[in-house]
C-alpha cells in the first residue's frame, strides 16, 4: 500500500534516525568516559552518519515521488542564514587556510544534515495542514520508542552493541535513580531524552487539539509522557513540559512574559559565564559561596549540570582566541584535556560566533517570527507547537552536544508563514 508523500518523508528521516547505528567506535570500557567524541551534529572524524543519510533519503524520495513540489518552492530571506551556514566551512577556510575537516566534505556534511532537513520542512509541511501531519509524526515517534523502553529500562543499554557494534556512551548515565536510562541507536542517553520528550510534547499538542476526545490522541499522549518520565533526563523532561505548557497556555500573557524573561535571563547568564566579564570559574573554585552553590546543586542529584558548565569553562580560551571566525578544526579542544559538553560552544570553537548565528539564526528567526503573532484566543496552533519544540532542542543544545534534529524540520515548516486579516495563514 502507498504512503501519502508527507508520511512517507517523516517514515525515512524520523525511522532513519531513530534506527540507523550511531557510529563504528572501538569498544569503551565500563567507567571510562570517552570524552573526545563529539557527536553528529558538525563536521568531525565521522563524516558519513544517519545525520546525513536519513535527511538525504527522505529529500531524494521526496522529490521523486512529488515532482511538481520542489519546483513550486520559492526561497525567502529567511532561508539565508542556513543557507550561508551550510557553505561556512568553505568561507571559513578561505580566512584560515588550515581547516579539519576539508571544506567542501564539511560543506556537504552540513548541507545534509542541517539544510536536508530545512528544506524538507519548507517544502512539504509549510501549511497547517502539514503542520499537524509533522506532530502527529512526532507523537508516534516517541511512542515507538517503547521497546527500547521496555528492553533497556530493565537490562541496560545494550541494543546497539548486540546489532551494531559497541556504543562509546553505552555506560554514561546508564544508572539512574530507577533501573537505566535507555538509549537505543541515538547518540547518547541525553538524546534520546530530548528527543522522547519534544515528542511528547507534541503528542499533548494532538491530544490537546482534539479536546482530547479522540482516544487514540489522549493515549499517545499518556504513553509518550510515561516514556518522558522513564527516561530519567530530568533536564529534558522540564524542556518539554514547559514547551508543552507553553503551547497549551501561550494565548495567556502571563506565559508569554514567563517565556520572555527565561529568554533573556539565558542570555545574560551566556554572557556573563563566556564573556570573562565575571570570573565564575574562580567564583567557584576559590570562594566559600561559590563551593556552597556546588554542594547545594550535587545536594539535589543533579551533579552533572555543574561538571557540563566547568567543561565548557575549561576551554573557554580556546574560543575566546578566535571568537569571530572559529579554530576550523573540530577537535580545537584537544590542549585542554577535555572537550565543551555543549554544541553551542563546539560550534562557536570550530567555526566562530559568525558560524554560530548563522547556524541558529534561520531557527531563531522562523520560532520568533510565529510566537510573535498575537496568538488565537482558545487554542495553540500547531505552528506554535512546533515553535516550543524548535527553542527547547536549542536549549538542550547549551548543555548537550547531541541536537534534536527534527526541530530543523519543526522550524523549516515555520518559517516562512505569515497572518492574513482573516487569521488564516498563507506561505511567503
Amino acid at each position: 500500500m502507498a504512503l501519502p508523500v508527507r508520511v512517507a518523508i517523516l517514515l525515512v528521516f524520523l525511522g532513519g534516525w531513530m534506527l540507523l547505528p550511531f557510529g563504528s567506535f572501538p569498544p569503551v570500557a565500563k567507567g571510562d568516559f570517552p570524552w573526545w567524541i563529539t557527536g553528529l551534529a558538525l563536521p568531525g572524524d565521522v563524516m558519513i552518519s544517519k545525520a546525513w543519510i536519513a535527511p538525504m533519503a527522505a529529500l531524494a524520495g521526496g522529490i521523486a515521488f512529488d515532482r511538481k513540489a520542489a519546483p513550486a518552492f520559492r526561497p525567502a530571506l529567511v532561508d539565508i542564514p542556513i543557507i550561508l551556514w551550510c557553505l561556512w566551512p568553505i568561507a571559513n577556510a578561505v580566512m584560515l587556510g588550515s581547516v579539519d575537516p576539508a571544506p567542501l566534505p564539511a560543506a556537504a556534511y552540513l548541507t545534509g544534515a542541517w539544510g536536508a532537513p530545512w528544506l524538507i520542512g519548507r517544502i512539504w509541511f509549510f501549511d497547517h495542514g502539514d503542520q499537524r501531519t509533522l506532530l502527529i509524526g512526532l507523537a508516534a515517534a516517541g511512542c515507538a520508542c517503547l521497546p527500547i523502553a521496555l528492553l533497556e529500562g530493565w537490562g541496560g543499554p545494550f541494543l546497539h552493541d548486540l546489532l551494531y557494534g559497541p556504543h562509546p556512551f553505552r555506560y554514561d548515565g546508564d544508572g539512574r535513580y530507577f533501573w537505566h536510562r535507555p538509549l537505543g541507536f541515538f547518540e547518547h542517553g541525553n538524546q534520546y531524552g530530548i528527543w522522547i520528550s519534544l515528542c511528547a510534547a507534541a503528542a499533548i499538542w494532538w491530544a490537546v487539539d482534539r479536546g482530547w476526545r479522540a482516544g487514540r490522541a489522549r493515549w499517545v499522549a499518556v504513553l509518550a509522557s510515561i516514556l518522558a518520565v522513564v527516561s530519567q533526563s530530568i533536564g529534558a523532561i522540564l524542556l518539554g513540559g514547559a514547551a508543552a505548557l507553553m503551547t497549551r497556555f501561550w494565548s495567556k500573557r502571563a506565559i508569554r512574559y514567563a517565556l520572555l524573561f527565561a529568554a533573556e535571563l539565558t542570555l545574560v547568564a551566556g554572557v556573563v559565564q563566556y564573556s570573562g566579564l565575571i570570573p565564575v570559574r574562580e567564583f567557584v573554585e576559590k570562594t566559600q559561596a561559590g563551593q556552597a552553590t556546588l554542594s547545594m546543586i550535587r545536594a539535589t542529584g543533579r551533579g552533572s549540570f555543574a561538571w557540563r558548565i566547568s567543561q565548557d569553562l575549561k576551554t573557554l580560551d580556546g574560543v575566546r582566541g578566535a571568537p569571530i571566525t572559529g579554530n576550523g578544526h573540530w577537535d580545537w579542544w584537544r590542549p585542554f584535556d577535555t572537550r565543551p559538553w555543549g554544541l553551542l560552544m563546539l560550534l562557536a570553537g570550530q567555526y566562530g560566533l559568525v558560524g554560530l548565528a548563522l547556524a541558529l539564526g534561520s531557527l531563531m528567526i522562523a520560532a520568533v517570527r510565529v510566537l510573535a503573532r498575537r496568538p488565537h484566543p482558545a487554542k495553540a496552533t500547531a505552528a506554535i507547537a512546533l515553535a516550543m519544540i524548535t527553542l527547547g532542542a536549542l536549549g538542550d543544545a547549551i548543555l548537550n552536544a547531541f541536537l534534536f534534529f527534527p526541530a530543523i524540520l519543526a522550524a523549516g515548516a515555520i518559517a516562512a508563514r505569515v497572518p492574513k486579516e482573516e487569521g488564516e495563514e498563507t506561505r511567503t
